[in-house]
């Protein structure tokens, strides 16, 4: 009898091997070294779909990119395809092989086959494979249901699911004379335990003596024992018993050496795992000691190739800015001058690679950064104290002119004016909080500056103001135009030494 035989196996990884052996890929010919070159035209590739003609690892994503549905990401152990194999007893193959209508009936009758089973869309192979023993179709699908999700365990299904589809896969095949194979035949291994139990069994059956002792009868009626009748059955039960004690004992030596030997094995791979673990140990120090060696070489290239180049760049870049660059600036020059200078200089990429990625270089830069951004701190904090010595002083000389015309200033006017004054020359400063961390008196700045006009106010009745005014100008001078202050200074220095001073 000749049987139908169908197979699948789930793709549990990459499609390129079985895509190879399927396509007889020029170059992979490891992939159907069991085939016959001579033959190989005699295979057909049949385009069920459009995705038949691109390779197959193209065609399964492509399928699942055009029918994959819901907004759940795919998992990247997802079993996406599945193969079939499809054929019959080789002396049955290869007759209906020798009639051409007969084989094109069978390829149809197999396409129908997984189309029904499969879907026709999700069909991505369907090839006939002649240049090897026995003709048979490889046929590749996406596992993609109805509803647009990818579920191997929805379309292949379980055992039982697999049994009555080779029940219709047969069912299909009987019109070429294939016929369905015997299905499971529930043949159980058997257990240790099981084993010993049996024989138990049998060696209690042993001891009874029903069915031993010949009866000697006359005439149907039992008269006795038929001793020599008796003598034969217990001899022939004593040759069975021997047959079996010996298969018995056979079988308890063989399961001695078994232990034996496992026991062996086991000690073996004690040792290797002993040996492995220490080795492993070995390769974690040593590891380290390279890993400790490789980040001080990566520094120490570092030292001598970018530092002093990174220093000089990031200093000119600030230098050339049109404004004070602030501290929190600083970080991106860094890095951006880091980055360039590592591509450009003429190290091997492996080195730039690791140079890019050191906890050591960058442990550096933190520390150059650092430097960096407190120089620009205190460039800033300068720049300010200054600009509110200015300030003050020409909020100082604009009281010391109202004072002058005698114009009335009552302290919340003094208060008023001041706060508005500077935040004019700080809007995005708090002000009073500025104007005592600049302004450097034990006292409220509002309460200093009250106490300043109340004093400018009685130098004004003793007729000092002006000279008090002329002295706030050159300050006003000496701190917004040092060159012209000097002149001024020189000047006046000519002036007491020819005797005009008064």
């Amino acid at each position: 009898m000749s049987y139908a035989v169908y197979h699948s196996e789930k793709g549990k990884v990459s499609s390129g091997g079985i895509g190879h052996h399927i396509d007889r890929a020029e170059g992979k010919e490891h992939s159907y070294k069991h085939a016959d070159p001579e033959r190989k035209h005699l295979n057909q590739h049949i385009e069920v779909t459009s995705l038949c003609k691109i390779p197959l690892h193209h065609a399964i994503e492509k399928r699942i990119s055009e029918g994959y549905k819901t907004q759940k990401a795919i998992r990247k152990d997802a079993v996406k395809y599945t193969t079939h194999i499809l054929t019959g007893s080789h002396e049955r193959m290869k007759e209906i092989e020798a009639q051409p209508k007969e084989l094109e009936k069978w390829i149809s009758a197999n396409q129908a086959f997984i189309c029904s089973e499969f879907g026709k869309e999700n069909i991505v192979r369907f090839v006939l494979h002649r240049d090897e023993k026995t003709p048979h179709i490889h046929a590749v699908t996406v596992n993609l249901t109805s509803d647009g999700r990818l579920s191997a365990k929805e379309i292949i299904g379980n055992r039982e699911s697999m049994q009555t589809r080779q029940d219709r896969y047969a069912e299909a095949m009987k019109p070429f004379g294939l016929n369905r194979g015997l299905k499971s035949t529930g043949i159980k291994h058997e257990e240790a335990r099981e084993y010993y139990g049996r024989i138990n069994s049998a060696l209690e059956d042993g001891n009874n003596t029903e069915g031993i002792e010949a009866k000697k009868k006359v005439m149907g009626i039992e008269i006795g024992i038929d001793k020599d009748k008796t003598i034969e059955i217990l001899k022939e039960h004593l040759v069975s018993f021997k047959t079996s004690h010996r298969a018995n004992a056979e079988e308890i030596k063989k399961l001695k050496k078994n232990i034996e030997r496992t026991s062996v094995t086991n000690t073996h791979f004690e040792g290797k795992f002993k040996n492995s673990t220490i080795q492993k140990d070995n390769m974690i120090i040593n590891r380290d000691i390279y890993e400790k060696s490789r980040e001080n070489f990566i520094l120490e290239k570092f030292n001598e190739r970018i530092l002093n180049t990174l220093n000089l760049n990031v200093r000119q870049q600030i230098e050339i800015a049109e404004e004070i660059v602030p501290s929190s600036e600083v970080s991106g020059l860094f890095l951006q001058q880091f980055q360039f200078l590592v591509r450009a200089t003429n190290l091997k990429d492996n080195i730039k690679k690791d140079m890019l990625e050191s906890t050591a270089v960058q442990e550096k830069l933190s520390i150059l950064i650092g430097e960096r951004e407190t120089i620009q701190n205190n460039l800033i904090d300068a720049i300010k104290e200054k600009k509110f010595e200015i300030a003050d002083l020409q909020l100082k000389l604009n009281f010391l002119d109202r004072i002058d015309k005698e114009e009335p200033i009552s302290i919340p006017s003094i208060n008023i004016e001041t706060i508005h004054f500077l935040k004019n020359v700080f809007p995005d400063e708090k002000v009073l909080e500025l104007a005592t961390k600049y302004g450097k008196h034990e006292c409220d700045y509002l309460e200093y500056l009250s106490q300043r006009i109340a004093q400018y106010q009685v130098w004004k009745k003793e007729g000092h103001i002006e000279e008090v005014k002329a002295n706030a100008r050159k300050e006003i001078l000496r701190l917004t135009n040092p060159e012209e202050y000097d002149l001024q200074h020189r000047e006046e220095e000519k002036k007491k030494g020819k005797g005009f001073s008064r």
